[in-house]
């Protein structure tokens, strides 16, 4: 069982709970699980696991599920995971496929997950407020924030490779299309020539009386503007390509601001608050 807290000054722990129907029936007696599902044997996939270990664990385990609580309380329960908000001011314990839409004014939760459906990171959001999980030591997320750390350009680099993979998808759509077109055009000359004489239906067309309005005869000034320069023609030829380049960017830029953002967001909450509702993760 993989599990992130973050210690909430006024509304408790907050926890995510990441595992298996097996390990979540023998913690919760009102999981909803069939006895062929709580049965299922698992594999724990190492941080350290290979490609194709991570892949093969994929294929044998059975779903991996989630849980968030806000204290003692269940606020969600989810039968997969991916990448999404999850609200916490509408609880619900029936086992759900999707988060749903979250209200980003009030306090939800912000979860990016792999392919793998390894949870990378977890945030608390509040209107303005951003504060990120510590992620539990021997996880992915665990792994992946302590490269981030090991120096300030993977700190940075870690978002922005992010970011330019949100808009990276466009980018290659542009480069890879022509020539999937190509390999298609080429393979249609080896399909025979098909001929179809489709019918020919003759249906009654209406005469419409034809309606004419004047239209005013407006004389536009004649203006001459400059001719635009080499880089902004350079931009507008080729928008397609640093459009989404720009919009990762973006994305990975907003990301290393929220991680400030979380930093000083939690030397306030410990300035102000001294309770202790226990370790910040755990697995």
């Amino acid at each position: 069982m993989e599990v992130w807290r973050l210690n909430h000054p006024e509304r408790g722990p907050i926890t995510v709970e990441r595992g298996y129907d097996a390990e979540f029936v023998a913690l919760y007696p009102d999981w909803p699980a069939t006895p062929e599902d709580a049965a299922r044997e698992f594999r724990q996939t190492p941080a350290t696991a290979s490609i194709r270990e991570r892949l093969e664990d994929v294929r044998a385990n059975p779903p991996a599920r989630l849980q968030v609580s806000v204290g003692p309380r269940v606020v969600a329960r989810y039968s997969g995971i991916s990448s999404g908000r999850i609200p916490l001011t509408s609880p619900n314990t029936t086992m759900r496929s999707t988060y749903g839409v979250a209200d980003r004014s009030k306090p939800h939760l912000a979860i990016q997950a792999n392919f793998f459906d390894d949870v990378l990171s977890i945030d608390y959001r509040e209107g303005p407020t951003v504060v990120e999980f510590d992620p539990p030591e021997g996880s992915r997320g665990h792994k992946r924030r302590a490269q981030m750390e090991s120096s300030a350009v993977k700190r940075v680099a870690y978002p922005l490779a992010q970011g330019l993979g949100k808009g990276g998808w466009a980018l290659a759509v542009i480069i890879l299309g022509p020539l999937v077109a190509r390999f298609f055009n080429s393979l249609l000359q080896f399909l025979p020539d098909v001929e179809i004489t489709l019918p020919s239906v003759h249906l009654p067309v209406p005469s419409l009386p034809q309606i004419y309005l004047p239209t005013p005869v407006i004389t536009w000034p004649d203006i001459d503007f400059p001719d635009p320069p080499a880089w902004l023609i350079f931009l507008m030829e080729y928008s397609r390509i640093w459009v989404p380049i720009v919009i990762g960017l973006a994305v990975g830029i907003i990301a290393v601001r929220n991680h400030r953002k979380s930093e000083r967001e939690k030397r306030r909450w410990n300035d102000t608050h001294t309770g202790d509702y226990g370790a910040p993760g755990e697995t």
